[in-house]
């Protein structure tokens, strides 16, 4: 059963995806300062991961956005 204005899915969600985008970026800060290069293309290993990092961002604001609101408007579970 769905209990709804309980928060802790998206509490969950967004600090596992602001662990997983904090590490993302110092990933991509080590690989650039290390010049790490894919082994067939030879390119940039810190791209790819610099690019995955406003997304992991933008799913845990949204994500303690949505806890929020759950927890102080009382917003029912969709």
């Amino acid at each position: 059963a769905r209990l709804a204005g309980q928060p802790y899915g998206p509490v969950l969600l967004g600090l596992v995806a602001a662990l997983v985008c904090w590490r993302t970026a110092v990933g991509a800060q080590a690989a650039y300062a290390n010049e790490e290069t894919s082994m067939l293309m030879a390119i940039p290993i810190w791209i790819p991961y610099l690019l995955m990092t406003p997304g992991l961002l933008l799913t845990a604001v949204v994500s303690l956005f949505i806890a929020w609101r759950r927890a102080s408007a009382g917003d029912p579970v969709e």
